[in-house]
């Protein structure tokens, strides 16, 4: 991006919106970006990612799949979450049921921020 700085200032805009100004609250961005780092690791090198989110305790003792594994003991909307990015991901598509819960939950604007959030972590 060096090459193209009106480029970089769009993409570090993107960024920054995702971050502090989306609808898509810090906990449940953050679940997303746990589960698109640990569909990464699967691919590619997304190891980084994973031990750059994940608190270091977890990061040492844990991989994101025993996180994003557990679950079971999560809140329906946190199974949600990790099911529509786990879909996305891998098949580019998501079940009906999966986005009528996030979006009778949360709302079309939210959901499409969800999807803008993994698809800017999961470059």
């Amino acid at each position: 991006m060096m090459w193209s700085p009106t480029f970089c200032e769009r993409v570090l805009r993107l960024s920054d919106f995702l971050r502090f100004q989306c609808s898509v609250k810090p906990r449940e961005g953050e679940l997303a970006i746990i589960a698109t780092a640990a569909r990464r690791i699967v691919r590619t090198s997304g190891r980084r990612m994973w031990c750059w989110r994940a608190r270091p305790g977890r990061a040492k003792r844990r991989s994101p799949r025993c996180v994003i594994g557990r679950r079971g003991r999560s809140r329906a909307d946190e199974r949600a979450i990790i099911a529509y990015v786990r879909q996305l991901l891998r098949a580019n598509r998501v079940d009906q049921t999966v986005f009528d819960a996030l979006k009778e939950r949360y709302g079309v604007p939210w959901v499409v921020e969800l999807t803008g959030l993994i698809g800017h972590y999961g470059k």
